[in-house]
């Protein structure tokens, strides 16, 4: 099996799929809407972009999703497969990631965004 190789990401954990790349690589470029069918990996999209993104720019990255469950599963995906600045070695790369949905006390979304990279969340309650 090829794997994709990059230096924010595990290795050999993301199975290297051209179409996954080409698609990564437009949205690198410009604004992207990306609607594939269920199981085509659009999650791992996010990720190299992400990754690519992290690496090239810094920054923080915010991915919003529209309920819980979605965003619990976004959330265990780049913990698991995500390694920024060698946190990984340094034993902190939880750190790096923070969840929160519209039940999270405004106060606590305030810690929760300074602290972390990678922000997972719901859109807040009105």
């Amino acid at each position: 099996m090829n794997y994709l190789s990059h230096s924010f990401i595990k290795p050999e954990s993301i199975e290297r799929r051209e179409y996954q790349l080409s698609i990564a690589a437009s949205a690198l470029q410009e604004n992207s809407m990306v609607v594939l069918p269920t199981g085509l990996g659009k999650t791992a999209i996010a990720l190299i972009v992400t990754a690519s993104r992290l690496l090239n720019a810094g920054g923080k990255v915010v991915m919003v999703a529209p309920t819980k469950p979605l965003v619990e599963q976004h959330y265990r995906f780049f913990s698991q497969y995500l390694r920024v600045n060698g946190a990984e070695e340094n034993g902190n790369n939880a750190d790096l990631f923070t969840m929160f949905t519209g039940a999270t006390p405004s106060k606590k979304r305030i810690q929760q965004w300074q602290n972390a990279t990678c922000i997972f969340a719901t859109p807040p309650r009105s």
